[in-house]
């Protein structure tokens, strides 16, 4: 038995980078490579990861860009990751399972990422994972997350009405908390939601609301692979 925002749920939207994918090294690539075309200060990958999935300005920002500037360099920069994202990434364990299991069980897979569509759609083609979604939304002309506007896109183009929005990061959580969504959180990306950063969520960085709005909240261990969605999920379903 899933819990009730998976079992018979029209939709499970996932986050991409952190989430699905560990992608960190090739965005700090790509980043890294348009820095360094403009002089400005290299970025480690460790200061990268806590901007994956924030608007990628902010990278530039951090790097010493200067704010006019910053459009640009997001243009250069995603061009240079739609060449060559897929090179350092990695899917994490259990993804491929989970999304199976999902479809087995009829319910539709789709992703929303604050990357635009046809990025996004490249990024999950190399991660040999296109196949098993019904839809890939990027952040095209809407406010990203936490703004649920994405994540409703993905429910117009599949004509759906409820769902459950799984990421990694509190702007996902927080896109989740609408009468429309459940939100699941995993912490195997690099926001530390192990950790009780946001209202509502507990500790182990796990949230799974009913339809009424009610928080219940699971007492088991923290999630630390996308493997551990479903289990958890039917965990909280029985208890």
């Amino acid at each position: 038995m899933l819990h009730p925002a998976l079992d018979g749920a029209a939709i499970a939207v996932f986050d991409l980078d952190g989430t699905l994918v560990d992608s960190a090294a090739d965005i700090a690539f790509s980043a890294n490579a348009t820095i360094d075309r403009h002089r400005l200060r290299s970025m480690t990958v460790d200061e990268v990861v806590p901007l994956i999935g924030r608007p990628a300005g902010e990278i530039f920002l951090a790097a010493g860009c200067d704010d006019d500037a910053v459009d640009d360099l997001v243009v250069e920069f995603r061009a240079h990751l739609r060449e060559h994202v897929g090179t350092y990434s990695t899917v994490y364990p259990g993804v491929v399972d989970v999304l199976q299991e999902l479809r087995g069980r009829g319910v539709r897979r789709a992703v929303a990422t604050t990357k635009p569509t046809g990025l996004a759609t490249v990024a999950v083609e190399r991660a040999g994972l296109l196949d098993l979604f019904d839809h890939v939304q990027g952040t095209d002309g809407v406010a990203p997350k936490p703004d649920p506007a994405i994540i409703r896109m993905c429910f117009d183009a599949l004509g759906v009405s409820t769902g459950t929005m799984i990421g990694d990061t509190p702007d996902d959580v927080n896109a989740g908390r609408t009468d429309l969504l459940e939100a699941a959180a995993l912490r195997h990306g690099g926001h530390r939601l192990d950790k009780p950063l946001l209202v509502g969520v507990d500790p182990w960085g796990f949230d799974l609301r009913t339809r009424l709005g009610i928080a219940r909240v699971s007492a088991a261990p923290p999630i630390a692979t996308a493997s551990d969605v479903l289990p958890r999920l039917e965990t909280v379903a029985r208890g």
